[in-house]
C-alpha cells in the first residue's frame, strides 16, 4: 500500500488549525536554537536552523490557508512541500515578493469598504483613499529597497543550510565553523523580517469576521493555487534535470571504471 505524502490529505480542515500551531511552534524551537548556537559563536549550524526555521513557517501557512477554506490540498503536487526542502525556499521567495503588495491592497480595501459602510460623504472618502495610495507605494518600495539581496539569499538556502551542518571539501576543508558573524546577521534579518510577514498576516486574518474571510478566501484562492502551481511545476522540471545529471555522471563513472579494468 502506497504511503499518502500530502498531509493536508491525511488531516481535516479545522485540525489544519492544530497542525499549523504545532508547525509554528517547531519552528521557533529551530529559531531558539540559532540564537543559542549564535551566542556560542556557532554561525554556521545557527543559519542552518534559521533556514529550517523558514521551512517550518512555510508548512505552518500552508496549513493555516487550509484552515481557512483556502483549497490548497488539491493543488496537484503540494506534497513537494512536506518532502522537498528548495521547494519551501522557492514560497518564500515568492511570499516576501507579493507579500507588501497583498497587504497594501487589503488595507485599502477593507478601509474603503468600512468608510462606505459608515459614512456617506463617498467624494471624501474616494479623496483619502486616493491619498493614501503613495504611502502604501513608499511602503512597498522600501520593502524592495533589498530586492536583490533577498533574492540572492533565498536562491542559495539549501547550499546555505548544507554548509552550515557539515564539513566539506572544495579545493579545500570548508567547515561550519568558517562561516563568519556577518553571514549569521544576515541570515538573521532576511528570516526574522519573513517570519514578521507571516506572522502579520495570520493576525490580520484573525482580527477579521467570518463574512471577511470568505470573501477573502473567494478572491485570493485562484491567486494563491496558480502560484503554487508554477511553483510546483518549476521545481518539478528542476528535480527532473537534477536526476538527468546524476545519471550521466554515473554513467560516465561507470564507463571510466571499465576502462581501467
Amino acid at each position: 500500500m502506497k504511503n499518502e505524502r500530502n498531509l493536508l490529505k491525511l488531516i481535516t480542515d479545522d485540525y489544519c488549525l492544530n497542525a499549523s500551531e504545532k508547525t509554528f511552534e517547531n519552528a521557533n524551537i529551530h529559531r531558539e536554537s540559532a540564537e543559542d548556537s549564535s551566542q556560542k559563536k556557532h554561525y554556521g549550524i545557527a543559519i542552518s536552523h534559521l533556514i529550517l526555521f523558514t521551512e517550518e513557517l512555510v508548512k505552518g501557512l500552508l496549513l493555516y490557508m487550509q484552515h481557512l477554506g483556502i483549497n490548497v490540498r488539491n493543488v496537484s503536487g503540494i506534497h513537494l512541500f512536506f518532502t522537498d526542502h528548495i521547494i519551501r525556499h522557492r514560497l518564500a521567495t515568492m511570499l516576501s515578493l507579493v507579500y507588501p503588495m497583498v497587504k497594501a491592497f487589503l488595507g485599502l480595501v477593507f478601509e474603503l469598504k468600512e468608510e462606505l459602510h459608515t459614512s456617506t460623504d463617498i467624494k471624501q472618502i474616494l479623496k483619502e483613499t486616493k491619498e493614501s495610495i503613495p504611502k502604501s507605494e513608499k511602503k512597498i518600495e522600501h520593502t524592495f529597497k533589498n530586492l536583490d539581496e533577498m533574492m540572492d539569499w533565498w536562491e542559495k538556502a539549501n547550499y546555505k543550510k548544507n554548509r552550515g551542518f557539515y564539513v566539506d571539501y572544495s579545493n579545500s576543508l570548508e567547515t561550519p565553523m568558517q562561516i563568519p558573524e556577518k553571514e549569521y546577521k544576515q541570515a538573521y534579518k532576511i528570516v526574522i523580517e519573513f517570519q514578521n510577514q507571516i506572522f502579520e498576516l495570520i493576525n490580520y486574518l484573525k482580527e477579521k469576521s467570518k463574512e471577511e474571510i470568505e470573501e477573502i478566501v473567494k478572491i485570493q484562492n485562484p491567486v494563491i493555487n496558480q502560484i503554487l502551481r508554477q511553483i510546483i511545476e518549476a521545481r518539478k522540471k528542476e528535480r527532473k534535470n537534477e536526476r538527468k545529471i546524476e545519471k550521466m555522471d554515473l554513467g560516465k563513472l561507470l564507463s571510466e571504471l571499465k576502462k581501467k579494468q
